[in-house]
């Protein structure tokens, strides 16, 4: 069952991995000892003499077995070899900072492998490669983001609303590596060209204007009213010095999607109201929770009422996907709703306690009305006189930037006659005779 190869023991598989050890016994009076050893059931492997040395391997399971009967025997033996898994499991346990090492290597390529640190582009035909890394790193898909931090198919979908350009777009993680497949709008296809004016969508003063496409019809400073013209949708194959040295447009005018930056200062105003004597509710801290199920417009409740307890109430509701897995999800929901009940509370306020409530109601009013990227700069208040005597009513204006632009189709101008053609109708004027 064993040979000898290189000096070493060759073993089975199942004596690997059970693991087996080499004893090394003095020759002379080791023949009861050896005898003894098969009584008691003990399998001894590769028995070999070497000058007045025995050599024998046993299994690692009978070396107790073994240990004892030689020393009742007063048999002096040595461990020559260990072989087997076992030893080598223990060698390495030993060995804890391999192991940490280990750990912390795999940690460190999982690690590395959930971030992206590299694209892959396809499909596209007029726009570069680079292109198209710049446009997606725009949205935070730079190298070193997370793999499972965004949502592809909603960024997707956004790139293509925001760019006209491409007319599909998906996006994909493989490894390390984001995948960029597109398609591009071909020339001729619809919706290929847009066109429209930006008009004024409130009255304002213009405090910003930055044109990048279009025919700019105010400036900076200008007072404009809601509906006016601000860039026009249009523009000109030319541009002409006119005679104050100034350049100007010349030629026939064609359509363009106008596009500008417009901010403007206008005017915001709303009106809070507060009783001297009201009634509020007040949280009571009592609060009831419910767990449910939802599904394909379905609802279950698991756990808790069906419905709020109290008369009067708050609720807030938290939802997530029973199954989510990094993009995928499954349209299972949990829903937690907690219920917090509230009671009717009598209160009293002064004329000045009642002015604040009021001031802070109509901020909360204009808070709501503020549009997005839009900037406060300067507030007033004062009071607003009521026929109700009982109630308080503030007015609050704010002085706010906001974009004044929205687009608007509007029809062409006239054509603007080059210095050649003001030259050829001065002729024609003078041969004819008609000023």
């Amino acid at each position: 069952m064993w040979r000898a190869e290189s000096g070493r023991c060759a073993m089975k598989f199942d004596q690997y991995l059970n693991g087996m050890v080499e004893l090394r016994l003095p020759a002379r009076r080791t023949e009861e000892a050896l005898q003894q050893l098969t009584a008691a059931g003990v399998h001894v492997y590769q028995v070999r003499r070497q000058d007045d040395v025995l050599y024998l391997c046993i299994h690692l399971d009978d070396f107790a077995v073994v240990q004892h009967l030689l020393r009742e025997r007063r048999c002096r033996f040595h461990v020559h070899q260990r072989y087997g898994l076992p030893f080598i499991i223990s060698r390495l346990k030993r060995r804890r900072g391999l192991w940490l090492g280990a750990g912390l290597g795999l940690a460190m390529v999982y690690l590395l492998l959930s971030f992206i640190w590299g694209y892959e582009v396809s499909g596209n035909v007029q726009y570069s490669d680079e292109h198209l890394i710049a446009l997606v790193q725009e949205y935070g898909m730079i190298p070193g983001s997370r793999t499972d931090k965004f949502d592809y198919a909603a960024l997707a979908s956004q790139i293509v609303l925001e760019h006209p350009e491409f007319t599909w777009i998906q996006l994909q993680t493989s490894g390390t590596t984001l995948q960029i497949t597109v398609k591009e709008r071909l020339t001729g296809e619809p919706g290929q060209h847009k066109t429209g004016s930006l008009v004024a969508r409130a009255d304002g003063k213009i405090t910003e204007l930055l044109v990048f496409r279009g025919t700019a019809l105010v400036k900076r400073g200008d007072w404009v009213t809601r509906g006016q013209v601000l860039i026009g949708g249009w523009d000109y194959p030319d541009r002409q010095r006119g005679l104050n040295g100034e350049f100007g447009p010349a030629g026939e005018p064609y359509r363009v999607e106008a596009q500008a930056v417009v901010y403007g200062e206008q005017e915001r105003c709303a009106i809070g109201s507060c009783a001297l004597e009201e009634k509020i509710l007040v949280p009571t801290g009592q609060e009831a929770q419910q767990i449910s199920l939802e599904w394909n417009g379905h609802h279950m409740v698991l756990w808790g009422p069906k419905e709020s307890p109290y008369t009067y109430s708050g609720q807030q509701t938290e939802q997530r996907s029973l199954i989510q897995w990094k993009q995928y999800q499954v349209p299972i929901y949990i829903k937690t709703t907690t219920f917090t009940e509230k009671k009717i509370q009598a209160v009293s306020y002064t004329k000045e306690e009642a002015y604040v409530m009021a001031v802070e109601r109509a901020r909360k009013r204009l808070q709501e009305q503020m549009p997005s990227g839009s900037r406060f700069l300067h507030e007033s208040t004062g009071i607003y006189q009521p026929e109700n005597q009982t109630v308080i009513q503030a007015e609050v204006v704010w002085l706010v930037e906001e974009n004044l632009a929205q687009m608007l189709q509007e029809p062409l101008p006239a054509a603007v006659p080059t210095e050649e053609t003001e030259q050829t109708m001065k002729q024609v004027e003078q041969a004819t005779g008609v000023q």
